[in-house]
């Protein structure tokens, strides 16, 4: 921490040493340009007084700037104390200049032997214009040294780091930029001015105006623009820290917006550290719960690989958030075959789970007393419209397995229809065009039947297989998923071949769009294979 100090005060002090080297220059340029002083004469009192002058800003600061600092090693009162630092200095500065100023003139005028009490009005005419110039000088480096010290105590505020503490005295911008204003004004318009009120005996000289004011105005709009520079650099800082929350997760969530001023942008920013440090509590607390309801979730698909009514069996379901919309269940009925479903709520998050949820239960108590999947598909539309009525829908795909003669009837409800892996050869499965469940309680839903061979797959799927964002950012699509299903499509159990075709598909994750995932594959083993191998691989 002491050499941390140490470093920062040396830089501020190069920081007063350039501002009033800057002042210096200018009250030069006025009295060669606008007053006619020689340059042998100004050596002789005017440059020593304000080097003087100069001298004495610039310990005075200095030490003011190290007994505001202090000398204790508590990071939190270091922090609060630089912020409200240019500020202070910026004060000082101006209360010394007008001081200094002051006796300037009343040493000029004692020194040519006059008296304050015997001015004339010319004599005042040439004060005012002095103290116009010295004070347009005073602008000019208070803000040039107000932005310098700004950028000076940005990265220790920074290596200090945020965190939840109390909030800075505020210290207005109203200041700074008003004396940043004020200069720019000054500095042109009072040359001409400041040259008429001394010069009234000799001519105009138009090109020692012009020079004075270029000079000026030059020394001015850099000064302005630095501390323009910094005020914008406040403003990307909290902008960038924003556009991080807003597109990453993880740390980037969590990360304040660096507080670098004690001004209405420092304000601004511990009041959006504050909100985040509020919204950061709030999202734990959520995440737990959903973390809490991704379990119960998860507990009620079936197990992801086992063996019924004469068909291997493996499943994925993937969520794209901590709990997803997509959902699929097998059933065994009372006459020995099988009810296979999966289906897609619409939207994500919490809405689309707990929908999930409630079309899972009531799949389980429909499945058994329906009696062929178009049947089942009615009766579970008419409910969820009843319910929904319009705001959300459900896509669906129900199969029934009859393994006395390999017959697989299937019906959808705006369902991506299966693909059939038969051979080497992979196509979609028939399935008849329908509505989604949820929008129409009056739709109808018509079914289709196939006969399966041993050796066949029937691949079921979400939309967020084929919407997948592939390594050359087109989307994964259908033919892709039906070329990686023809890779697979020899040898091994359902698993296996599952775990084949995940190898195949786009990581999750990649890409602006990503949707839950889910697959079920169904393969009716060949004469001679152990039906129930899965369940213990």
């Amino acid at each position: 921490m002491r050499k941390l100090k140490l470093r920062l005060l040396t830089k501020l002090a190069a920081v007063f040493a350039l501002a009033v080297a800057v002042g210096t220059t200018m009250l030069t340029v006025d009295n060669v340009f606008l007053n006619h002083i020689p340059l042998r004469r100004l050596l002789e009192f005017n440059i020593p007084a304000i080097l003087a002058g100069d001298l004495f800003i610039l310990i005075v600061l200095s030490v003011f700037s190290y007994r505001w600092i202090g000398s204790g090693d508590d990071p939190e009162d270091l922090r609060l104390r630089l912020m409200r630092l240019p500020g202070k200095m910026l004060s000082g500065l101006l209360l010394l200049s007008i001081a200094l100023s002051a006796l300037y003139d009343v040493a000029s005028i004692r020194r040519r032997g006059g008296s304050v009490l015997e001015l004339t009005a010319s004599d005042w005419a040439d004060l005012a214009g002095s103290f116009v110039s010295e004070m347009t000088v005073a602008l000019v480096i208070g803000t040039l040294q107000y932005a310098l010290s700004r950028r000076a105590v940005r990265p220790v505020l920074l290596s200090l780091g945020t965190k939840e503490s109390r909030p800075a005295p505020l210290a207005s911008l109203l200041l700074p930029m008003s004396v940043a204003t004020l200069s720019c004004f000054f500095v042109v318009s009072t040359a001409g001015f400041e040259y008429l009120s001394g010069t009234s005996h000799r001519p105009i000289e138009i090109g020692n105006i012009a020079v004075a004011a270029a000079i000026r105005l030059a020394f001015g709009m850099t000064v302005f623009y630095l501390l323009v520079a910094e005020i914008r650099q406040d403003i990307r800082t909290a902008s960038a820290e924003v556009k991080a929350l807003q597109q990453g997760g993880g740390a980037s969530a969590h990360r304040p917006i660096p507080v670098v001023s004690g001004d209405e942008f420092g304000e601004l920013a511990e009041a959006f550290n504050r909100l985040q440090r509020h919204m950061g509590r709030s999202y734990e607390e959520t995440r737990q719960e959903l973390r809490l309801a991704y379990q119960v979730q998860k507990s009620l698909l079936p197990a992801a690989a086992r063996s019924r009514g004469g068909l291997e069996l493996a499943a994925l379901s993937a969520p794209s958030r901590e709990v997803g919309g997509d959902l699929f269940d097998i059933v065994e009925r009372p006459d020995g075959g099988l009810v296979v479903m999966i289906g897609d709520v619409s939207g994500k998050g919490v809405s689309a789970s707990m929908l999930m949820t409630a079309t899972l239960a009531l799949f389980r108590k429909e499945a058994r007393a329906a009696d062929s999947p178009a049947e089942l598909l009615r009766r579970l539309n008419m409910a969820i419209a009843e319910t929904l009525q319009g705001r959300m829908y459900v896509t669906m795909g129900v199969g029934f397995w009859d393994a006395a003669s390999s017959s697989w009837r299937y019906a959808s409800a705006g369902h991506v229809s299966p693909l059939l892996v038969r051979g080497r050869r992979a196509e979609e499965a028939k399935a008849l065009p329908s509505l989604p469940l949820g929008i129409d309680a009056e739709e109808d839903y018509a079914e289709t039947i196939e006969r399966l061979e041993a050796g066949d797959a029937l691949l079921l799927y979400t939309d967020g297989i084929v919407e997948a964002t592939a390594e050359d950012g087109e989307l994964f699509g259908f033919a892709r998923l039906e070329r990686a299903l023809e890779r697979i499509s020899e040898g091994g159990s359902a698993e296996q071949a599952l775990r084949r075709l995940i190898e195949l598909l786009p990581p999750p994750g990649q890409g602006a769009y990503d949707d839950d995932r889910t697959l079920l594959l169904l393969r009716l083993p060949v004469a001679g294979e152990e039906a129930d191998r899965i369940a213990g691989s």
